[in-house]
């Protein structure tokens, strides 16, 4: 599977994400031995079937010649372009039953390839499909579990240190199963994002949260400035309905927007992304706060602390985990005084 054919067609014409297609496929035969058979099965994908190859060993060594030569770069329209590829190997065997699952075989491998960070090539085993009929059955289990409304909110209280006094709650998924009880976030929300479904998550987290708040801030008067903090994923950021959405619940909900926290991860804040940073000042534009969290594992710079309407970040777990060590104080320290000379708060 061979990436930047669309890219490249959305940005220089068809012609050029043909020609791109066509420099691929000449580089890929190149690499095969006589006998053996390539095809374009469509898009970026093509297929290699390797005719007298008896182990492994063999054929990872022509998928290390192609992975090799499509490493290289190529000029398209005037431009240099680098390529990258995945690779996924099944080998046949009598245990094998036809074309078809040798090709699934290959695929799953290939997916595998493509989440341990591409330009890489996987060799098929058996826990891949074991693995991979698990994940549909909880994909599944989780499309219907937003449908009948098992995943529930629970609320983190945030504490100022100075006074021991909670100023604010963080709105947290938790997946009531009917079977498995409690199903905390880490094995649920990575395959919401791939599948799509943390979208319809998002927004119920977010639903939820801002109705709740808003009716303790009702029922209880002395307590209407604390402030409710969600997440948002970066598939909700990317959605041109998102600005709509949030307005939407502040309107309905009738919360005072100065009293909401939205939360980005700091990995999903990609330098140079002119669509999130609008959504991001249309978002601050309705009242909420917006924070970056995870902050010291993404790709965040100063210069886009100063230049994001981003009133506070939350330093990343894996450095608060390991206080009291010397190191790490220091290092929280550090942030902190950066982050307050900034004029931003620091969770």
């Amino acid at each position: 599977s061979a990436h930047l054919s669309l890219l490249i067609a959305c940005v220089f014409g068809h012609p050029a994400g043909d020609d791109l297609l066509c420099t691929v496929a000449n580089r890929l035969v190149a690499c095969l031995r006589e006998g053996d058979i390539a095809a374009r099965l469509g898009g970026d994908e093509f297929a290699v079937i390797l005719e007298r190859t008896w182990t492994a060993a063999d054929a990872a060594k022509v998928a290390e010649r192609i992975l090799a030569s499509l490493s290289q770069p190529v000029r398209v329209a005037e431009t240099e372009v680098a390529l990258g590829a995945s690779i996924g190997l099944a080998i046949g065997d009598a245990t094998t039953g036809d074309a078809d699952e040798l090709e699934r075989n290959a695929d799953l491998a290939l997916y595998q390839s493509k989440a341990a960070g591409k330009r890489r090539c996987t060799v098929y085993e058996t826990s891949m499909h074991t693995e991979a009929v698990h994940r549909l059955q909880f994909t599944t289990e989780l499309r219907l579990a937003l449908e009948r409304g098992e995943i529930g909110v629970m609320y983190q209280p945030v504490v100022e240190l100075d006074t021991g006094n909670v100023v604010g709650l963080e709105a947290l998924a938790r997946w009531h199963h009917p079977v498995r009880g409690l199903i905390q976030p880490c094995e649920f929300i990575g395959l919401a994002e791939e599948t799509g479904l943390i979208t319809v998550l998002g927004r119920q987290v977010m639903t939820s949260a801002l109705t709740q708040i808003a009716e303790w801030h009702q029922k209880y008067p002395h307590h209407a400035s604390t402030r409710i903090a969600v997440n948002l994923s970066g598939r909700q950021l990317g959605s041109g309905e998102l600005v709509g959405e949030v307005a939407g619940l502040l309107e309905c909900t009738g919360i005072d927007p100065g009293t909401v926290i939205l939360e980005i991860t700091e990995s999903v804040l990609l330098p140079g992304e002119g669509v999130t940073v609008d959504r991001l000042r249309g978002l601050a534009g309705l009242g909420p706060s917006l924070y970056i969290d995870d902050f010291g594992t993404g790709f965040s710079s100063l210069n886009s602390l100063r230049s994001l309407p981003v009133r506070g970040v939350k330093l990343a777990r894996e450095f608060v985990d390991r206080l009291p060590a010397p190191e790490e104080i220091g290092f929280v320290r550090a942030v902190r005084e950066l982050v307050a000379t900034l004029g931003l708060e620091a969770v």
